[in-house]
């Protein structure tokens, strides 16, 4: 396993990583109490009866944005006999002194054996060298797996947008966790 600065990340690489989406067994429900005075909002993991299934959206410009954060040199690759088997592409923001973590993702064969982990310490290092003060990630209160990882790697829970998606995320379900990990 070598982990690097990752120099790029085409769409056959992104394909192998992030295969069509993911699938989950449990998820954080999400519900908003508002009064005049106060507002609360409760989040609490439930088991599913169904697994929930997210199938990835086709973005035509995304590759071309991951270019443009890879160009930054906060991005890590790590390879296995030369193959790419996980990315974290990753954006500097200045003007909060934290790095944005844009996408990240192990290939399904090299899971569960240490490379996410590895991938995200090497990037939390990164991170420290260039002075930042968090990683920053987004992702969604239905992928269970994921947050148990980001949990797994020193990630809190930081923030909730109830309608980033859509309007009607609550609703349909998918609402967004924003994570941070202090340094």
């Amino acid at each position: 396993m070598d982990i690097r600065p990752l120099q790029s990340y085409s769409r056959e690489e992104r394909d192998r990583l992030e295969g069509t989406g993911y699938e989950s067994p449990k998820k954080y429900r999400v519900a908003k109490e508002a009064t005049e005075l106060t507002t609360t909002i409760r989040v609490e993991l439930i088991d599913l009866d169904e697994p929930y299934r997210k199938l990835w959206e086709a973005d035509p410009d995304e590759l071309l944005s991951y270019e443009k954060m890879i160009r930054q040199g906060c991005s890590l690759g790590c390879y296995v006999n030369d193959e790419l088997v996980g990315a974290a592409i990753a954006e500097p923001q200045h003007w909060n002194h934290t790095l944005w973590l844009h996408n990240f993702h192990v290939s399904d064969k090299h899971r569960r054996s240490g490379i996410g982990t590895e991938l995200m310490n090497r990037l939390t290092d990164v991170a420290r060298q260039h002075k930042f003060r968090a990683v920053v990630l987004e992702t969604q209160n239905t992928n269970f797996p994921a947050i148990q990882f980001y949990k797994h790697c020193g990630f809190e829970l930081e923030g909730i947008d109830l309608s980033l998606y859509t309007n009607s995320d609550m609703v349909d379900g998918e609402v967004a966790f924003f994570m941070k990990k202090k340094l």
